[in-house]
């Protein structure tokens, strides 16, 4: 949809993404970067990453909608259920994540799975978070009364 961004809104959510991870993510969208003149370190860390220019390339009204859907998806499974429900469509679609995953944050594990036998997990993320809200518990709770 046109105008409707969803990913990062502010730079302290980009910074607590691994930088490299981010970067690699953001490199598959080359024309997207191009046309918004943002060019990535080579190296990057948190002391050199642009992350001022990457938010506003993904608060712009513009945003690639593959880019806006990925880094939705991170930050919708950045949790402990999250990484587990990634795990669980990895595994349903026959496609194990054989990564290491020690000292990584969830978001950082949701990037690299996404990264992961690219470009055939690129909806493994949507996947995965599709089936987690179908499957999370409504709030509605229905009333049942006793007639007596």
């Amino acid at each position: 949809m046109p105008g409707k961004k969803r990913c990062f809104a502010s730079v302290k959510a980009l910074r607590r993404l691994n930088p490299a991870l981010l970067c690699e993510v953001l490199s598959k969208f080359p024309g997207y970067l191009a046309a918004r003149k943002l060019s990535l370190p080579a190296a990057p860390d948190s002391k050199n990453m642009p992350y001022a220019a990457i938010q506003d390339a993904c608060m712009a009204g513009d945003i690639e909608p593959g880019l806006d859907d990925v880094l939705f998806c991170v930050s919708a499974l950045n949790s402990k259920q999250g990484w587990d429900k990634l795990q669980q469509e990895a595994a349903h679609q026959k496609r194990p994540l054989k990564f290491r995953t020690d000292g990584m944050a969830h978001a950082d594990l949701a990037m690299k799975a996404w990264l992961a036998d690219w470009p055939r997990n690129k909806d493994l993320l949507e996947h995965a978070l599709t089936r987690a809200q179908m499957h999370a518990r409504s709030s509605y709770v229905p009333q049942f009364r006793q007639w007596g």
